[in-house]
């Protein structure tokens, strides 16, 4: 394998030290060393439960719509969406 610049024609990491917005991590023949290892992990946890949360945000806001409706007095008949208007 012939090296050009420093890195390997492939491309992976190999022994480097990236530099990025939440840190910097070492890599040693292509691995994360020391605790970078648990670092990326809870990194990568953080960012699957942030996706979720924003996919699932439209759906929840629509639960939490028909509870605070079904609370207010609103019931459903036949498929329709029926409101309790109460007149004080």
């Amino acid at each position: 394998m012939s090296e050009q610049n420093g890195a390997e024609p492939h491309g992976w990491l190999n022994t480097v030290s990236l530099k990025t917005r939440v840190g910097e991590f070492e890599f040693k023949n292509g691995y994360p060393a020391d605790d970078r290892a648990k670092r990326l992990r809870d990194l990568q946890t953080l960012n699957r439960a942030t996706e979720v949360y924003f996919t699932q945000i439209m759906r929840m806001g629509e639960t939490a719509w028909r509870e605070g409706m079904r609370a207010f007095g609103s019931v459903t008949s036949a498929g329709k969406l029926t409101v309790v208007i109460v007149r004080r």
